[in-house]
This record gives structure tokens, C-alpha cells and sequence, in this order.
């Protein structure tokens, strides 16, 4: 499954940005990020707080760089589902997560009862 990359899918620094007008997400330059992997695969994605942008567009320079990562975890529920595996993906000019939710396994068909009934034979 493809999920936007947005404030109900991914944390930044580790926080759940409230919304998308919370400086923390407002902030970010996603135009900008790029995939990295150090200890897990995540975006570096250019920040600066939504009041300084204008004044240090030119100069990315000036910018932090913070750590956009999905929100699910492989192993771990999301949203009532376990999670198999995540991934970034760049498609059509932006940021994608890619999740895969474990199936839930079949359950067994019940095993036949054996027929404890004694049959008209045994009776006699």
C-alpha cells in the first residue's frame, strides 16, 4: 500500500507533528529531502521555521536538516494492522511510503471428531 508522506504518517525528529500547519511539519522543504540510511532508512529533509523561509530561501545553507521518518514500524501495529515492512519511495515527484501489512493466517479447518459412538455392532 502507497501512503502519502504527511503529518499522519510520519514523525520528525521522532514527534507526531499535530497537523500540517504545526511549525515542526510547516517547516519542512520536502521538495528538498533526500533518502539517507545511517541507522534506518529515512529523509533528511532541509528545515527552517515557517517565519524564517522567506528570509533564508536563497541560502540552504542556513537550513537544518531534520529526520522524516514513517510512522509504522516492521513488527509493530499501525492503526489496528501489523506491519510487515516500510519504504520510501520517490514517484511522481514525491515522497511515498510504501507499507506492507501481514496477512492474517488462515486458521486451521477443525479437525474431524473422532466417532466415539459405539456402533450397532459393539451394542450387541
Amino acid at each position: 500500500m502507497r501512503l502519502p508522506i504527511d503529518p499522519t504518517t510520519c514523525t520528525v525528529l521522532g514527534y507526531k507533528p499535530k497537523n500540517a500547519d504545526d511549525p515542526l511539519w510547516a517547516g519542512l522543504e520536502m521538495s528538498r529531502a533526500e533518502l539517507r540510511n545511517w541507522a534506518d532508512y529515512h529523509l533528511a529533509v532541509p528545515w527552517e521555521h515557517p517565519d524564517d523561509q522567506a528570509r533564508f530561501k536563497d541560502d540552504p545553507k542556513d537550513w537544518a536538516i531534520y529526520r522524516v521518518r514513517p510512522a509504522m514500524e516492521p513488527g509493530k501495529k499501525w492503526k489496528g494492522k501489523k506491519v510487515q515492512s516500510v519504504g520510501l519511495v520517490h514517484a511522481d515527484g514525491a515522497w511515498w511510503i510504501d507499507v506492507e501489512f501481514a496477512s492474517r493466517p488462515t486458521p486451521p479447518a477443525p479437525a474431524e471428531a473422532p466417532d466415539t459412538a459405539p456402533s450397532l455392532q459393539d451394542r450387541q
